[in-house]
């Protein structure tokens, strides 16, 4: 998924459709205003985290094995995007991000 074949669909139109992937308070993501890094910490073993843009792209992966990951977006031009992150538990977040120019 995140791709033109299965791309990942976020309805920008229905607001509760984000707030009902937040299913999980383990999971933090932070800061929401980016120039350069995100950190994502739980309170369980990080399995994934990736970065999708508005319509669906994904741009990044890790699987961190950790239960704290710091994804670099340097190369990633300014914009509005949404951050995934799964844990061991099956919990699941996506919160939107800004990232500004330096």
């Amino acid at each position: 998924y995140g791709d033109l074949e299965q791309p990942q669909v976020f309805d920008l139109n229905n607001t509760s459709g984000v707030a009902n992937v937040m299913a999980s308070t383990s999971i933090t993501i932070t800061p929401t205003v980016v120039t350069d890094v995100v950190t994502v910490a739980s309170g369980d073993l990080l399995t994934e985290v990736c970065v999708y843009t508005l319509d669906g792209k994904r741009t990044d992966r890790i699987a961190p094995q950790d239960n704290r990951a710091t994804l670099s977006l340097n190369h990633l031009p300014a914009g509005v995007y949404f951050v995934e992150a799964r844990n061991a538990t099956g919990s699941r977040i996506v919160q939107q991000i800004v990232k500004r120019d330096l």
